[in-house]
């Protein structure tokens, strides 16, 4: 009998936990701290908002109040070679199409490159009210970084592939910000992480004795 008592409070425990495993969302992309957006400069219908994500990285989807067509601005990025719904959301399907050499889960795409983040990205459009970049149509992203120092990277939001993607050096911007001589990837609006070439931002960081990590640049 009490070998038959065990046995049902086995099943029972193990039928709970079943149910338990099965009430857990399947998340796409999860955050744990505040998202942040802005307006992308170069098409205002849109937003681009950022979140860091749990695997310390951080991600960017687009949003589009039209529902027509979300742009980053950059004719290569991802979310402006993919369809967006009626509902405003990039299409999960046609993003997954154009993520070939992206990470993409759902409707996120993971910024390029490496970088371990441990709190919520900030995002500021560019103009006087942006620490580091005084160019009108770029958003330049700031988040803490896990080695506690804070990290900054730069977005472009116009077409064509310009070179000093956060504005012209000595104006807009430092003359000796790393950013001031790096191009930008084709057009996807982000900068170059090359090491080798003189307009990488791995290269431009090296002959200033800067940090960099993938995109992202080390506040000095």
């Amino acid at each position: 009998m009490k070998r038959l008592m065990v046995r049902a409070m086995l099943v029972i425990g193990l039928a709970v936990a079943m149910r338990t495993i099965g009430a857990v969302p399947q998340a796409e992309a999860i955050t744990t701290k505040v998202p942040v957006s802005v307006v992308s400069p170069n098409n205002t219908a849109s937003t681009i908002t950022f979140i860091l994500g749990e695997d310390g990285a951080i991600w960017y989807t687009v949003t589009n109040q039209t529902g027509a067509a979300g742009k980053t601005g950059n004719a290569s990025n991802v979310f402006d070679l993919s369809t967006f719904s009626a509902n405003g959301f990039v299409g999960k399907s046609s993003l997954t199409t154009n993520c070939s050499s992206d990470t993409c889960v759902g409707i996120w795409a993971k910024t390029p490159g490496t970088g371990s983040f441990q709190d919520a990205p900030q995002a500021v459009v560019g103009g006087s009210g942006s620490p580091i970049s005084g160019k009108t149509t770029v958003v330049t992203i700031l988040a803490a970084g896990q080695d506690k120092n804070v990290w900054y990277t730069i977005m472009d939001t116009t077409t064509g592939n310009t070179s000093n993607i956060g504005g012209s050096a000595g104006t807009t911007i430092p003359t000796n910000d790393p950013f001031s001589s790096s191009n930008e990837t084709g057009d996807t609006g982000f900068v170059s992480q090359s090491s080798s070439a003189a307009t990488g931002l791995g290269f431009n960081c090296n002959a200033q004795n800067r940090t960099c990590v993938g995109i992202w640049v080390a506040f000095p």
